[in-house]
């Protein structure tokens, strides 16, 4: 299971054209990959 733990999160395109936001883009991807980090420690 941790291993298909995806690097990105893949964000519905209606959702992305509604945000319109890099920087929400990018804190969702950092969010995932402190996840996946936890997730590899435990």
């Amino acid at each position: 299971m941790i291993k298909t733990f995806p690097d990105r999160i893949e964000i519905p395109r209606f959702v992305s054209d509604n945000f319109q936001s890099r920087w929400f883009l990018n804190t969702i991807e950092k969010l995932s990959k402190k996840a996946k980090k936890k997730l590899l420690e435990i």
